[in-house]
């Protein structure tokens, strides 16, 4: 494991054991968490074979600055944003340093927003796609977060961006990859009666489509290691 820099993102990169791969996963964390954080769920992909990426999101971790500009929620969606636009360049970085043969993201919480838009913009680019506790549905995500109406400090054109590129704005590119998609049965009541909504309409107009969902009925808003895993496994069936 290391801890490295590509394009100014600090990152986590874990390399399975005893082996060399080219097959790659990116993790997102969530709005409250760092790049440290999803070490354990990215051991859990290396140990199946992945070269694991972990990157701080913007003013999370080591990019974090002092003072931090806000406490507020309504930073998050430039944050989003900010870690959407990143990717290509991310990806670009990681293809120069080494030979990648496929490459999977996944996110959790407001990783899993982010994870949803990567998706949906770059589906052409990935082979496979995890979205953890998060809906998929993103403008009736950000209403469970902000409720009626949105802070009038809230960037326009970043809550713009998002709306773009979520799966049930481009359902068809969204779905060109295979899905695999968690929720926690104790989490958000709305978000967990949206997937199920959003789900059931993609797999009948899409009935092609490699679209997987997991709900475990006792579990809030975290990922257990059980879903990590289940996810891995997805991903190796895709190569």
């Amino acid at each position: 494991m290391n801890f490295i820099q590509l394009e100014g993102i600090p990152l986590v990169e874990i390399y399975p054991q005893g082996q060399v791969s080219e097959n790659i996963v990116i993790g997102y964390h969530g709005y409250k968490l760092n790049k440290e954080a999803l070490i354990k769920q990215g051991l859990i992909y290396a140990a199946n074979g992945f070269h694991v990426f972990l990157p701080d999101a913007p003013l999370h971790g080591d990019r974090q600055v002092d003072p931090f500009p806000e406490s507020s929620i309504s930073i998050m969606p430039g944050i989003i944003v900010q870690s959407f636009e990143e990717f290509p360049r991310l990806l670009a970085a990681i293809q120069e340093r080494q030979a990648v043969n496929r490459a999977f993201v996944h996110g959790a919480s407001m990783g899993g927003i982010m994870a949803a838009m990567i998706g949906t913009a770059y589906a052409e680019t990935l082979s496979g796609l995890a979205v953890h506790i998060a809906g998929i549905n993103l403008e009736e995500q950000l209403k469970v977060i902000y409720g009626d109406s949105y802070p009038d400090d809230l960037d326009a054109q970043c809550l713009e961006i998002i709306l773009k590129n979520s799966p049930i704005a481009q359902p068809n590119k969204f779905l060109s990859q295979p899905v695999y998609v968690y929720n926690g049965g104790a989490d958000n009541a709305d978000i967990l009666r949206l997937n199920q909504q959003d789900m059931q309409k993609m797999k009948a107009d899409f009935p092609k489509a490699r679209l997987e969902w997991t709900v475990l009925d006792e579990v809030g808003h975290r990922v257990p290691s059980q879903i990590s895993q289940q996810t891995a496994e997805f991903f190796k069936s895709l190569l």
